[in-house]
Formats: C-alpha cells, structure tokens, sequence
C-alpha cells in the first residue's frame, strides 16, 4: 500500500469516526422521535381508529376503515373508548324519530318511484344519444355511397 493510500485511508477512517459520533450526539431516541410524531397526528389518528375520515375540519365515516389492519394502538384505543362511543351514539340515535312498519314501507316504496323515475329519464337520454349517433352513421353511409 503507498503511502497516498494509507493517508485517504486514515482520513476516511477518521471522517466516518466524526460522522458516525455526530450521529450518536445528535440522534434522538426512537421513543421521542415517536411520540412528536404521534403528538402532532393526534386528533388524525384518534379519528382513523375510531373509523371516520376528517375532511376539511368535517367528520365522516370512514368507508375503508379495517382495510389497513388492526394494531395495538387501535385495539388499546377502541377498549378504552368503546363504552365513550357506544354511549354517544346511543344518544345520537335517541334523537332518531320512531316510525312505523307502514311509515318505513311508504318510504322504501317512495325511494323506489323515485330511483325508477330517474333511471327511466336516464335511460331515456341514452337511447336518445344512441339513436342520433345511430342516424349519424346512417347519413354518413349515404353520403359515401
């Protein structure tokens, strides 16, 4: 080995000694690094366990939610705040009017008319787009021939 190799080769040992003790002196622990992390998702994360989606400072149902898989922050979680939500949604669902069999039967068949009404105008619209495409193809045969 020549003397101009074992010099680079001291000063990288040396340079990978300096890297590597900075690291050290300057690495926080995986503990804090995890809990600023978690600090700063908080209400996000409570959310998504509970499984709602925060759009625009709004809450919804999250229609994904327990595709991702459990964990045991989410098990811990939903323990700790099963009886919370169960008592909150109980009281949420108090608040629901109390209907008949014959009010909920005169709902599904009103929902019904309206579904079929719209599909029969969109149905409509389609046959209608078909049928002009249709004369299209027609009067363009008739003009090349």
């Amino acid at each position: 080995m020549s003397k101009l190799q074992s010099q680079i080769e001291s000063v990288m040992k040396a340079a990978d000694k300096a890297a590597q003790e900075w690291v050290d002196e300057n690495k926080p622990s995986i503990e804090e690094k995890i809990h600023e992390l978690l600090d700063r998702k908080l209400t996000e994360i409570v959310c998504k366990l509970l499984g709602f989606d925060g759009w625009f400072g709004e809450l919804e149902i999250d229609h994904c939610n327990g595709r991702s898989g459990e964990s045991a922050a989410g098990d811990w979680l939903r323990a700790a705040a099963g009886d919370a939500v169960k008592k909150w949604l109980t009281e949420q669902a108090g608040d629901l009017p109390k209907l008949t069999a014959k009010a909920i039967a005169g709902l599904r068949k009103s929902y019904l008319e309206a579904f079929e009404d719209e599909l029969r105008v969109a149905l409509q619209g389609k046959a209608i787009e078909d049928a002009q495409a249709a004369i299209s193809e027609h009067l363009k045969a008739i003009a090349g021939s």
